[in-house]
């Protein structure tokens, strides 16, 4: 064996120990370089999911708006179908007289020749001393 090789083992035990101490001395700080690493994460993971739900144009916006649709869409279809109920309405009116006719007797109270109409007032019409 050669002066240089020799040397190489011999001192292999030493090197080895100043690479662990090496690695020691980089770890020396009791973890708290990975704590602070990992409170970070933690700090940007909650502020991107607060900023996700509550902000302006979240998620919870998004959902009331989209429980605003729902009742816009509801209240449309009820006008759609009180519209075609008026258009029907409105048809029989101009093509059928006789509903015409029952229509004008409904609502303004008309009445034939020789017909007695009678209407019955509710009792809150009634003044306060026909009730004792």
């Amino acid at each position: 064996m050669t002066r240089l090789s020799s040397w190489v083992w011999e001192s292999y035990p030493d090197r080895r120990r100043a690479e662990l101490t090496r690695r020691e001395t980089r770890g020396s700080d009791g973890g708290k370089g990975k704590f602070f690493f990992y409170m970070t994460v933690v700090v940007i993971i909650v502020l991107v999911v607060a900023t996700l739900l509550f902000n302006r144009n979240g998620f919870m916006a998004l959902s009331a708006l989209r429980s605003d649709i729902d009742s816009v869409s509801l209240s449309i279809e009820n006008l759609e179908l009180q519209i075609d109920s008026l258009e029907t309405e409105i048809e029989r009116l101009l093509s059928d007289s006789s509903y015409m006719e029952q229509m004008v007797r409904t609502v303004l109270g008309w009445g034939r020749d020789g017909e007695y109409i009678i209407r019955y007032s509710p009792p809150s019409d009634l003044p306060d001393s026909t009730l004792q």
